[in-house]
């Protein structure tokens, strides 16, 4: 993903341009993220979408917490939407009583610096987590807030929906119209504004019923579409078809 689109930064442009280069000569192209396919439409080489696996290790995660707490999984930079996420920070932070966390790091230390100086500081920023404890970290949330750029799932939404939390984030139109591997629609909250993020936020969090059951329906359609076991079998089967 992030070596294909469109970026500010001179390392990530020549990466970029090393990975456009090299997939003219690849017998396969796989992209794992819905937003990508047009970056590939004038490619010539077969190019298909594969999905991102989860660990089973999220799916086996336990209760809800007991305080409110609401996590903004958003790596800090303005591709995946961190200043809308920042805005309803700013927002929500508002309501004392209310816990709020965030990613405090981005994969460019100066953007990710200048973001961070504009989060409030009643927000706890979680440094750079191991993937291991992420299971821990997205169970200890009420609500997540995933990017709201780009429009599409990342692993760190896919990973917070088979937690069993109702994730709020961005995505475009259709995932089925997008890609054909899907025959139902990620049952998220999709938000373009920070107003909307905020809204939802409260939603979910006074109404507890509607919010759990939001939360294991995405766990339910995770474990369908990205689960270890289906991606590794359509892993199989495209490697032996090279």
């Amino acid at each position: 993903g992030s070596d294909v689109r469109p970026t500010a930064s001179l390392k990530a442009r020549v990466a970029a341009l090393v990975t456009k280069l090299s997939s003219r000569i690849a017998t396969r192209v796989w992209y794992s993220t819905t937003d990508m396919a047009p970056h590939f439409k004038d490619l010539t080489v077969p190019h298909r979408y594969m999905p991102n696996p989860v660990s089973e290790s999220f799916f086996r995660t336990g209760a809800l917490p007991k305080r409110q707490h609401v996590l903004f999984a958003v790596p800090l930079m303005r591709l995946k939407g961190a200043e809308t996420a920042i805005a309803a920070m700013e927002t929500l932070s508002k309501s004392p009583d209310l816990k709020l966390s965030a990613f405090g790091f981005g994969p460019d230390e100066p953007e990710a610096a200048e973001l961070r100086r504009r989060i409030p500081n009643s927000v706890a920023l979680h440094p750079w987590t191991p993937h291991e404890r992420m299971p821990s970290l997205f169970s200890s949330a009420s609500v997540v807030v995933g990017r709201l750029g780009l429009g599409s799932l990342g692993v760190t939404e896919l990973e917070a929906m088979a937690v069993g939390r109702p994730l709020i984030t961005y995505q475009e139109g259709s995932i089925r119209k997008l890609e054909s591997y899907y025959r139902t629609d990620p049952p998220v909250i999709s938000c373009e504004s920070a107003a909307e993020v905020v809204e939802a936020v409260r939603t979910c969090l006074h109404d507890s019923a509607y919010a759990r059951e939001l939360g294991e329906r995405a766990r339910t359609w995770v474990r369908q579409y990205h689960s270890s076991a289906t991606v590794a079998g359509l892993y199989d089967c495209e490697y032996r078809a090279v």
